[in-house]
C-alpha cells in the first residue's frame, strides 16, 4: 500500500496542465527495449546557462495545454455506460466517494479498440470505494471476462471524476488504458495497459513512469510530470521507437535549500535550480543547468 500525502480531487485543479512543459522531440534511433538509460545531469558545478548545438532531427516544441484542459470534455475512445447518471462538476454529489455497493457491482465502460474496430467492454470493480482490479470483455456480450488486470490502487475513487482514459498513445492504431490510481498535490497518477493485438490482450506498460500521463496529439509520444513541493517538479517525453519507449526529454526544477533560501527576497523571486536533457546523438545530453529566480520565464 502506498503512503501519500492525498487532498481531495478536483477535475478543476488540474495540476499536471498547469506543470506542463513538453518539447516535441522526435527518437533519433531505434533502440530495443528495455528503454535506453538517462545519463544523469548532476554536475553541480554548472551555475550559468550551457547550450549543447541544435539536433537538426528534433521537432519544434509543442504546447500540449489545450490538450491537457480537453481532458475532461472528450471521452476518448471509452465511455461511461453505468445506468446511473455521472454528475457534472456543478451537480449534487459530485466528487463524493464512490458508494461501496456500487463498487462492488462495478462501473462499465464501452471503449472501441480501433476506428471502426472491434469493442471491449470493461469493467472497474473494488471494495469499499476503492477500485481494484479491471475486468475485460471480449467481445462486449461475453458472460466472463476475458482478462482481469490488478489495479495498484489504495485511495477511493470520486463520483464524477474520470476513472479510466482510452486512447492509443503510442501511435500504432490500437487503443491503450490510461487507469487513474491516485490523486494529490503531486497530481493524478495513472496505471498504463497497452493492447497488443497479436494476443488480443492488454499488456501492464512498466516502461513509463507511474505517474501523471499525457498523449501529445500528432506524435507516438507521452509526456509525464510529478511534483514533489511548492517549487519542486518534473517533466519528461517518452516516444515510441523500437517497440519501446525511448526517453526524449527531461526537465527538473527544484528549490536551493540552505544559504540563501526564501530570505530576504521578494516573494516568487526564491532561486530554483532547473536542469534540461534532450536526447542528441543516440542518448541523453545535458542541453542546460541553471540556477535562476523561481518566477523567471520557463524554458
Amino acid at each position: 500500500m502506498r503512503t501519500s500525502f492525498v487532498a481531495r480531487p478536483c477535475v478543476r485543479l488540474l495540476i499536471p496542465a498547469v506543470l506542463w512543459i513538453a518539447s516535441g522531440c522526435a527518437p533519433d534511433e531505434r533502440v530495443p527495449s528495455p528503454p535506453s538509460v538517462v545519463v544523469p545531469a548532476t554536475d553541480t558545478t554548472i551555475t550559468t546557462t550551457t547550450l549543447v548545438p541544435a539536433d537538426t532531427t528534433a521537432t519544434t516544441r509543442t504546447d500540449t495545454g489545450q490538450a491537457a484542459r480537453e481532458r475532461w470534455d472528450s471521452p476518448r475512445d471509452c465511455r461511461f455506460t453505468d445506468g446511473r447518471p455521472r454528475p457534472d462538476v456543478n451537480d449534487p454529489g459530485y466528487g463524493e466517494r464512490y458508494d461501496s455497493a456500487v463498487m462492488a457491482r462495478g462501473i462499465p465502460f464501452r471503449c472501441t479498440l480501433r476506428p471502426g474496430g472491434p469493442e471491449v467492454r470493461l469493467v472497474l470493480r473494488g471494495e469499499w470505494s476503492i477500485p481494484t482490479i479491471l475486468e475485460v470483455f471480449s467481445p462486449p456480450d461475453a458472460p466472463r471476462p476475458l482478462q482481469t488486470l490488478t489495479v495498484d490502487h489504495d485511495q477511493s475513487a470520486y463520483e464524477g471524476n474520470e476513472l479510466l482514459v482510452g486512447e492509443d498513445l503510442n501511435g500504432d492504431g490500437w487503443m491503450d488504458l490510461r487507469v487513474n490510481t491516485w490523486y494529490g498535490s503531486a497530481g493524478q497518477m495513472s496505471e498504463v495497459f497497452r493492447y497488443d493485438p497479436s494476443v488480443r490482450r492488454f499488456v501492464p506498460d512498466t516502461a513509463l513512469p507511474g505517474m501523471n500521463v499525457h498523449r501529445l496529439a500528432g506524435r507516438p509520444c507521452v509526456a509525464t510530470s510529478t511534483k514533489s513541493g511548492a517549487s519542486d517538479y518534473s517533466t519528461a517525453e517518452y516516444c515510441w521507437s523500437g517497440g519501446t519507449w525511448v526517453q526524449t526529454r527531461a526537465f527538473s526544477q527544484e528549490l536551493l535549500r540552505g544559504g540563501s533560501g526564501r530570505g530576504g527576497l521578494e516573494l516568487g523571486a526564491a532561486p530554483v535550480v532547473r536542469i534540461l536533457s534532450e536526447r542528441r546523438g543516440g542518448r541523453m545530453r545535458l542541453v542546460r543547468h541553471d540556477t535562476v529566480p523561481e518566477n523567471a520565464p520557463q524554458w
